[in-house]
């Protein structure tokens, strides 16, 4: 079972956070790794930032420059693709609904 934090990870305490390495704030609770991260928590991720991390830093504004396209939030209707057959089935079942 995970664990949930509301602050940063005690291994990245804020005496102890390498200023070069991205830390953001958190706008809605969130799995990093295999740990649950409350609302507001403050973290230091290395990967690709989400929608819904705020950058706390140089390092993470650059991070979510490099990554403006991951940032951005998409309506997963518009991002549906129907390719070949599936195209006809899907305007199908449409037409008769």
């Amino acid at each position: 079972m995970a664990q949930t934090q509301k602050r940063m990870n005690p291994r990245h305490a804020k005496s102890e956070v390498d200023d070069s390495k991205p830390r953001y704030e958190l706008t809605e609770q969130s799995y990093l790794g295999d740990v649950l991260y409350e609302e507001g928590a403050e973290v230091v991720f290395e990967g690709v930032p989400g929608p819904h991390m705020i950058p706390l830093n140089e390092a993470a504004e650059k991070m979510c420059e490099e990554h403006s396209k991951a940032m951005q939030v998409v309506d997963p209707i518009q991002a549906l693709t129907v390719v070949g057959e599936g195209a006809t089935v899907l305007q199908a079942v449409h037409n008769q609904g």
